[in-house]
């Protein structure tokens, strides 16, 4: 797989909305590859979107198409409040299936992870008390970047359980969470309220 992850600040959510619904029917009906995105824009304007493609040369071809050029003549100035950043990656982890065009709520957490064998062995023993504890959790990935540094994008049925089985996590998984936190390095967490999934 590989994912693009575009950020920036969203001039509004309507903007972003309507970009995204004309991408899909001008664009998305030529784009041999593409398996999907995952956007939104956070309460305090941050506007995410992670695009993801069969691989690195469908992504390509796909922006080389004159339909993807005019779209973004189009509609690139009037989603982003100045010049957003775009970062690309062939090393994507899925977990629990990957993302969910179910969910109600997404979570995108930025990072970096120093021992990433440390943290595949840690996840496998804990799956299945996660899943047990979290079953508002659908599924999720993670995109890596350079030096351990990951973007991480989780999706959740809703907000309120999500945040409802967080709150109780210390209960079930207390040592887990705390081994977590050890291994983890969070910079950030950006809530997407009302995701758009495709």
């Amino acid at each position: 797989m590989f994912a693009q992850v575009i950020e920036g600040k969203a001039v509004s959510p309507e903007a972003m909305a309507q970009a995204g619904a004309a991408w899909e029917a001008q664009v998305r009906p030529v784009a041999a590859g593409f398996l999907g995105s995952t956007g939104g824009v956070a309460a305090d304007g941050t506007a995410v979107l992670v695009a993801r493609f069969a691989d690195r040369a469908a992504a390509e071809a796909n922006n080389a198409r004159p339909e993807q050029t005019a779209w973004f003549e189009a509609h690139g100035a009037t989603m982003f409040d100045g010049p957003p950043t775009f970062t690309e990656s062939e090393d994507v982890d899925e977990f629990m299936g990957g993302g969910s065009d179910d969910a109600g709520f997404v979570q995108v957490t930025q990072g970096r992870i120093a021992d990433r064998a440390a943290m595949a062995d840690f996840e496998a023993r804990t799956l299945d008390q996660l899943q047990a504890a979290r079953p508002d959790l659908l599924g999720g990935l993670r995109i890596w970047h350079d030096g351990g540094r990951f973007t991480e994008v989780n999706y959740f049925t809703s907000e309120a359980e999500a945040r409802a089985n967080e709150a109780t996590m210390g209960e079930t998984m207390g040592e887990e969470l705390a081994e977590y936190m050890d291994l983890v390095q969070v910079d950030r967490w950006i809530d997407l309220t009302d995701p758009v999934l495709q």
